[in-house]
């Protein structure tokens, strides 16, 4: 453990101190004492209640309770037979003989996402349901942002016609510092009480911030803060509401580093955070190298719009996409200093047959921290893969309310300009729906059956025209409204 580490001292930490002391008396007779692992374990002949307090920081709780919930999820992550049901219960005995209660086991489906280490990964989710409860609940959620605007907005539980429970949103980086806040007036003025709960006016809350370094945060949700700048006690049962504006898309880098049809090779980039953390009660040091917080888990291969394509995860049997595993980089950093893991996927061939209508495709890479949470380290920029002819093809080529768009895969194989129009039976131009730069390969392209205006076209036949670098064809579209 890391001798350089400072702390302070508090006048009400004394209990937990006595509570942590507990799980380690060397007193036989002690009900509470967790003892010390074996010889042959990771942990060879160390006292349990050193390795579970040092690995509990590392889901940075904020109170006590939120520490006695870090003690039993930190204890639920050692292997095998290294937390009993008995050792659980001696942990809750030692943190309850000093009245600490856990807040494990909340009203909603996400906890215990009361930490960092353990915040729930959202990277697929726009909006959210979740509760604050019992009093004391912190809700953590991991997601990726590229630069640029983020805005979440929370709709808070109502108490009655004109009052609501105040909670906040708090926005860090991925090292944990303080980004921004935003947290609603008070009801009555000044803080939160203490005890008890504490409302607002205020039927919801909105944070927005512009983002100028990509990478993972975290979000988290919490009762408004007391006059010393805790957590108040303010709960519901009732759920909170969570909305979310911003794009993943560019949060980590990719690019095509060996460009052979259906065998391109992908090599990647993503921030993540080094943490000095030698002992690893989840995963002997084979699986998570030495002062690496969060290690490669998986990458996954989304479409155009971001869908998941089932067979391109490179954890999946059967899978069109590999990881070059020689190719796992922890100690690359960017232009900011800022700490990269680097490495390299591949298409296997077979991919174009079983994906015929995807181009431009966006690469997702996961990583699995010390505790065994498996959250979204980032997802790249768009990627065209490479292609070994020139052509135009329309997939979903009925649009109908079903159906709202068709999807226009295009291939060249030189760089070059690139349009795509929509024109009618006579002739007129209906839509001019992209015109610009593109790279050599294959890409995606959506028509949503509307005009340059916007509005709905009637129902009829229509025809794309895909123009660019040795390619020029045309594909028919059928309106059904």
């Amino acid at each position: 453990m890391p001798a350089n580490w400072t702390g302070e001292v508090h006048d009400d930490s004394l209990i937990l101190s006595q509570a942590l002391w507990q799980l380690k008396n060397s007193t036989p007779t002690t009900s509470t004492d967790l003892g010390n692992f074996s010889a042959s374990s990771y942990f060879p002949n160390m006292p349990r209640a050193d390795v579970l307090t040092y690995a509990a920081l590392f889901y940075f709780p904020d109170n006590f309770a939120n520490f006695y919930d870090a003690m039993l999820e930190a204890c639920r992550q050692l292997p095998g037979t290294g937390c009993t049901t008995a050792m659980q219960t001696k942990i809750t005995m030692a943190f309850s003989s000093h009245s600490i209660a856990g807040i494990q086991g909340g009203g909603d489906a996400f906890e215990g996402n009361n930490g960092p280490e353990s915040a729930t990964d959202i990277s697929t989710m726009s909006a959210l349901s979740a509760t604050i409860s019992p009093a004391g609940d912190l809700d953590y959620y991991s997601i990726p942002l590229a630069a640029g605007n983020f805005t979440a907005r929370l709709d808070l539980p109502a108490t009655n016609s004109y009052l609501y429970n105040a909670y906040g949103l708090f926005l860090f980086d991925s090292l944990r510092n303080h980004v921004t806040d935003y947290s609603p007036v008070i009801y009555g003025g000044g803080g939160c009480p203490d005890s008890g709960n504490c409302y607002t006016e205020e039927p919801g809350v909105t944070l927005t911030y512009n983002i100028t370094t990509a990478g993972r945060y975290y979000l988290a949700v919490a009762a408004g803060l007391n006059q010393y700048g805790g957590n108040s006690q303010a709960s519901s049962n009732v759920p909170y509401r969570l909305s979310l504006a911003y794009t993943p898309k560019g949060s980590a880098s990719a690019s095509i580093a060996s460009a052979t049809y259906d065998y391109d090779t992908i090599n990647f980039s993503v921030p993540y955070l080094r943490a000095e953390m030698v002992l690893h009660p989840s995963s002997p040091t084979v699986d998570i190298p030495p002062g690496v917080e969060t290690a490669f888990e998986y990458a996954q291969l989304r479409d155009h719009n971001y869908v998941p394509l089932a067979l391109a995860r490179t954890d999946q049997a059967g899978s069109y996409l590999e990881v070059l595993f020689n190719s796992l980089l922890y100690n690359a950093m960017d232009a900011a200093q800022n700490k990269l893991l680097t490495g390299s996927v591949r298409l296997k061939p077979g991919f174009s047959t079983r994906y015929p209508g995807v181009g431009t495709v966006y690469l997702e890479v996961y990583g699995r921290n010390h505790l065994g949470n498996v959250v979204s380290l980032g997802v790249s920029n768009a990627i065209n893969l490479s292609t070994n002819k020139a052509a135009a093809t329309a997939y979903n080529n009925i649009i109908t309310a079903a159906n709202p768009r068709s999807i226009i895969k295009y291939d060249v194989l030189s760089a070059g300009t690139l349009s795509v129009k929509v024109y009618t039976q006579t002739g007129t131009l209906v839509k001019t729906v992209f015109n610009g730069a593109v790279p050599a390969g294959k890409g995606t392209i959506d028509w949503d059956g509307t005009n340059s205006k916007g509005s709905k076209v009637a129902s009829g036949i229509y025809f794309i025209k895909v123009s660019g670098a040795g390619l020029n064809a045309v594909e028919k579209i059928a309106i059904v409204r």
